[in-house]
């Protein structure tokens, strides 16, 4: 079932506070027990799951015009992760997408005279989406770079049962995106000891 409330019991993944493309993608998980979660609901849930990953600035609210737009990339961003998880080749729409994103980023960036004020800015072709297209273009910008580097040899998957978050090992023994997770699998290992053993007897 799917729940649209935020997951403030469960810590961010590895790797999801230093990697946005790895934030974005867990936005829509699985939790231990099967529950479903979207970070992106709403606006008001989105804005506050921007705000804790440092996605947009603090005093930005996003609409639900630019949530929609989170919600689009977050499927490239899903297809390009479990692609290279699972050594295949990824559907080229999402290749052409990312691409293209992070391509605007250096016309979000485009140097302008202010003659108003007589000095240089940034070139703003729409102060109501500007943040958010810039947001979209740094996480696009953030997956090319985790992809096609030495860390992307630490990106995995959760081994525990019902939950799907993706994360970066950060060590080479680490399996499990959250203490909870790996204390279940731990708990669920003793059970079967102890069961075997009684079945033993």
């Amino acid at each position: 079932m799917e729940n649209s409330h935020r997951t403030s019991h469960l810590p961010a993944a590895p790797g999801s506070q230093e990697h946005p493309c790895i934030a974005l993608a867990n936005t829509l998980h699985k939790t231990p027990g099967g529950e479903q979660y979207d970070l992106l609901a709403t606006p008001e849930i989105a804005t506050e799951w921007a705000h804790e990953h440092h996605i947009v600035n603090d005093s930005y609210e996003l609409q639900g015009y630019c949530t929609s737009r989170f919600i689009s990339f977050r499927y490239v961003i899903k297809e390009l992760l479990d692609a290279y998880l699972n050594q295949r080749p990824p559907y080229p729409g999402a290749l052409h997408a990312v691409n293209k994103t992070a391509h605007e980023a250096l016309t979000m960036n485009a140097l302008a005279w202010d003659t108003e004020n007589q000095r240089y800015t940034r070139r703003v072709e729409d102060p109501l989406t500007q943040e958010v297209d810039y947001a979209i273009a740094r996480i696009a910008y953030d997956a090319i770079t985790l992809l096609t580097g030495e860390e992307g040899d630490k990106l995995s998957q959760c081994e525990a049962p019902d939950c799907d978050r993706i994360m970066l090992r950060t060590h080479a023994r680490r399996r499990w995106c959250s203490v909870r997770c790996g204390d279940r699998i731990r708990a669920a290992r003793s059970y079967e000891r102890k069961r075997a053993q009684a079945e033993g007897d």
